[in-house]
């Protein structure tokens, strides 16, 4: 059962005054469990998956602190499909214990937003 995109490259995003950043470039696997029955006659990648996905990855790449507390200006743009290549850039800002999150692909921004911690 397949349940993670593939990662084809990461990238360290420069940052300052606590902040850090990594995009990664991912595709999802046409055999992705969370696909099933979403839809038959065109699959596409739940938003909770997204935002599920954008989390465990900002807490493997960055120095997350603080628990999490909640979501704001989610916003949902674009379907992403299998086999489609997608860059997924996380910022975290420690000073604020916010987590930004952006899926894009050729046609634009997929998804974004902001995933708050805190102590």
């Amino acid at each position: 059962m397949i349940v993670a995109p593939h990662i084809r490259a990461t990238e360290r995003l420069p940052g300052a005054d606590g902040r850090s950043g990594v995009q990664l470039e991912l595709s999802v696997p046409a055999g992705l469990y969370y696909l099933q029955g979403h839809f038959r006659d065109c699959p596409l990648l739940p938003g909770v998956v997204q935002l599920t996905w954008a989390i465990n990855f900002a807490k493997q790449y960055l120095p997350i602190v603080g628990e999490f507390r909640g979501v704001s200006a989610l916003k949902f743009m674009r379907v992403i499909q299998p086999d489609e290549p997608v860059a997924l850039r996380l910022n975290f800002d420690a000073g604020k214990y916010q987590l930004t999150f952006e899926y894009r692909n050729a046609g634009g921004v997929c998804a974004s937003g902001a995933v708050s911690f805190g102590e």
